[in-house]
Formats: structure tokens, sequence, C-alpha cells
């Protein structure tokens, strides 16, 4: 669905959603709520699910995805330097580069919200209760929905290689605080409602 000049933004590709029109899909991007995307997902009738994760954790995850897979991400540009760093370097260069477009895609959701019937789901719900989750998803979408077919569905995925993260819960709290108060800083800029900031995992008395 999208143009994939990475590590550039993940713009919504009309086109391709044209050449998809006939077929079941499901598109996972890291694509903001802007104009644009919502413009083209109201015109094709495509209703977002948007999916969310304790910040802290996303610093750790975004770490092991550079380290093992690759760097070429939309959240910017990462430099050959960075592999020179020391671990507490990394964080705080993950938090200060990465991490605000985290709350650009957070916050563009959230007023895209008012433009477009949006489900929120987070990492956590979703794997603490994968079967819950996706009904919750198809009934969202107007699908069928079968608890009995989505359980056989996922048991039946469960020993595929999908190059997923290990849905490790917690892991954020290990981080420095150099690494915490940074994101904290990002946090206070927004100047938004509490419940915004905790679906991330940012108490209102973090600070």
């Amino acid at each position: 669905f999208v143009i994939r000049g990475l590590p550039s933004e993940h713009e919504i590709c009309e086109i391709r959603i044209g050449q998809c029109r006939n077929l079941n899909i499901v598109a996972q991007q890291h694509s903001k709520g802007t104009e644009n995307n919502v413009r083209i997902l109201k015109s094709w009738d495509i209703k977002p699910i948007v999916l969310v994760r304790n910040i802290f954790d996303v610093v750790l995850s975004l770490r092991d995805h550079f380290e093992r897979e690759s760097t070429m991400m939309p959240t910017g540009y990462v430099h050959q330097q960075y592999f020179e760093m020391s671990e507490e370097g990394k964080l705080i260069y993950i938090a200060r580069i990465h991490m605000p477009w985290y709350f650009n895609f957070l916050i563009s959701w959230k007023e895209a919200s008012r433009e477009i019937d949006t489900f929120w789901t987070s990492y956590e719900e979703l794997f603490g209760d994968q079967v819950g989750a996706v009904f919750r998803i198809l009934e969202f979408q107007g699908l069928p929905a079968d608890k009995d077919r989505i359980e056989a569905s996922i048991s039946a995925m469960s020993g595929e290689n999908t190059r997923k993260n290990q849905a490790v819960f917690g892991r954020g709290q290990s981080l420095p605080n150099s690494c915490r108060d940074i994101i904290l800083q990002l946090a206070e800029c927004w100047k938004i409602d509490n419940a915004t900031m905790e679906s991330i995992g940012i108490s209102a008395h973090a600070e």
C-alpha cells in the first residue's frame, strides 16, 4: 500500500490500493495519520487499525531491529557511527532521534480519528489476548468473527518464522534514566491528555 522509499515516510500509495482492490489482504505499515493518508483511506472505505505500544519497550525493540535485521526505518536515518556507540549511547540516540517519530505517529492518528473510523489496540492487548483482539478487529471491519476459527488459525501459525518480536512486555523498565528522561521530555512537549500518554506507557506521575 505504500511508496517504499525507505528510510523515507511510508505514505499510502493510491495506485497500489487500486491494484489490490480485489484481494483479501492485511497491510501493516508505519504510516502516520496525515491528511493525504486519511483522504485516501476514506475514499476507498478502508478503516484503519492503529497499534500502539509501551514506548520504553519500543526503544529496546528498535535497538534489536537495528542490530539483528535492518537500519532501514521511516523513523530516521541510522549512520555508521551508531554501531561504535556504547550501549547507553545507542539508547540515548534512539530516544532523541527516533522516538519523536513515534509521538508524531500517535498524535497524528489521535487527531485523524476525528475524521475516520479507527480501531485502536495495543501491542500488549494484542499479544495478551490474541483471540479476543482479532475477534474485535474482525467485528470492527464487519467481517465474520468466529473465536474457534481464530484460535485454530493462530495455533496453525504459532510454529512459523514470522520475524516478529517476542512480545516481551516491560523490557523498557531496564532503560537507563538518561534515556527515560529524554522520552519524558518529549512527551511533555506535546501537552496532551494523560489517557493518550498512558496508552504508550507514560504515567501522569512519571516525572
